[in-house]
């Protein structure tokens, strides 16, 4: 082992990302506005950006981890990875616990046949080795990571009080416990939204029409939030923002605002509250 110490990390390092909300709030054409993106997508979402570089959709994790190695060898002038989304890569890693699960024990049918939280945490092997490949990439090449996911509204168990509502990345808890680790900002995209003082909860909870759409940079009881950057609490939904705050963009030049999508159209769905529960 060489024992030579060197510093390590810091603020040069591209930033690991993770960019969730509602839907049609404008998450894609957020990380299409980031320098040369390439995208690896596991659902159809890119409609809203026809022009951007993508790998084909994923339909499994070996699918993943093939694009994953691609970049690897040769990310062919792109400065920014986004994956897109997180929560139907989810679907893949639990897919492939099962397929692993079921040579042995023929009866395992989905995730839960495991036993009581054993399947998400066999599928945590899978989630260790996503993103370390992503570090190789990032450290290999200096390239920014954007993961993109959708949002639930979760129940916050409170050892401290009453239990209370969040917004959170739509994963299971294992997963969400070491992708929020491993991300050096967890960033919330909705419209403008409030907290009552009082209760702590969410007012009009993120989608109310009309209203600015936001990052939520910093975690409040209403949102699961962070960053190591010294973000302000909001910033506008633009990469323009965003970049100032990331190493590596400060003293680049920035590609042009991500226009805000209309309040109608592809956004028209974050108004109904209940498919974030699914």
């Amino acid at each position: 082992m060489d024992t030579t110490i060197r510093k390590r990390g810091g603020a040069k390092d591209p930033a690991r990302l993770i960019i969730y909300g509602t839907e049609g709030i404008g998450k894609t054409t957020l990380a299409a506005s980031a320098p040369d993106p390439l995208f690896v997508p596991t659902e159809d979402g890119l409609a809203s950006v026809p022009d951007a570089d993508a790998f084909d959709i994923c339909r499994s994790f070996a699918d993943v981890m093939d694009c994953l190695r691609a970049v690897y060898n040769d990310p062919q002038g792109h400065r920014t990875l986004a994956i897109d989304s997180l929560d139907w890569l989810e679907k893949l890693i639990w897919a492939d616990t099962v397929a692993e699960g079921k040579r042995t024990k023929p009866t395992i049918e989905s995730i839960e046949d495991f036993g009581y939280a054993k399947g998400y945490i066999y599928a945590l092997s899978r989630w260790e080795k996503f993103t370390s490949a992503l570090d190789l990439v990032r450290e290999k090449h200096r390239m920014t990571i954007v993961c993109i996911a959708h949002a639930k509204i979760a129940n916050v168990r409170n050892p401290a009080g009453d239990d209370y509502n969040a917004f959170t990345p739509r994963l299971h808890e294992k997963a969400m416990g070491h992708v929020a680790e491993w991300a050096d900002a967890v960033l919330f995209a909705s419209r403008a939204m409030r907290t009552d003082k009082d209760t702590k909860k969410a007012s009009g909870l993120g989608f109310e029409p009309g209203g600015d759409r936001l990052l939520t940079c910093t975690g409040s009881p209403a949102v699961t939030a962070k960053n190591r950057y010294g973000m302000p609490e909001t910033l506008p939904l633009s990469w323009a923002a965003l970049a100032p705050y990331l190493p590596g963009f400060a003293t680049l030049p920035q590609p042009d605002a991500a226009p805000n999508p209309s309040a109608t159209g592809t956004d028209a769905g974050a108004a109904n509250q209940n498919n974030q529960n699914n």
